[in-house]
């Protein structure tokens, strides 16, 4: 809660942030989430700055030794600052993972083996 730590009594906030996240378990097999994000600048009560960011993930269990997965996230900052002409741009970014698990004990000792196979990108 650092967001309530950083108010003054007395003075105005100068950003509001905020989050959600859901998730759920369809079944033994798939699980699927989501993120949301954001977070206003203020300048004198108004807001000046927005940042959001949305995502999804998910987790499928092949076999008790194999799993998938996969992660895709977006943002969004719209800057319009105060300004005598106002000036308004945009960016955008987006995200993107996926990863295959493999993680299995060694019949023959007590050796225990974990691999990663994944793929990312940005844009």
């Amino acid at each position: 809660m650092w967001f309530i730590e950083q108010l003054t009594p007395g003075v105005a906030a100068n950003n509001i942030p905020g989050a959600i996240r859901l998730k759920h378990q369809y079944s033994d097999k798939l699980m699927l989430g989501g993120t949301y994000t954001f977070r206003s600048g203020l300048i004198d009560g108004s807001i000046a700055d927005w940042n959001q960011v949305m995502a999804v993930d998910t987790k499928y269990v092949i076999n008790e030794n194999l799993h998938f997965l996969g992660e895709v996230a977006g943002s969004q900052r719209e800057i319009d600052l105060k300004t005598d002409q106002r000036t308004r741009t945009s960016t955008d970014g987006y995200a993107s993972k996926a990863e295959l698990v493999g993680d299995f004990d060694h019949r023959t000792n007590d050796g225990h083996t974990e691999w990663r196979l994944s793929y990312a990108h940005m844009d």
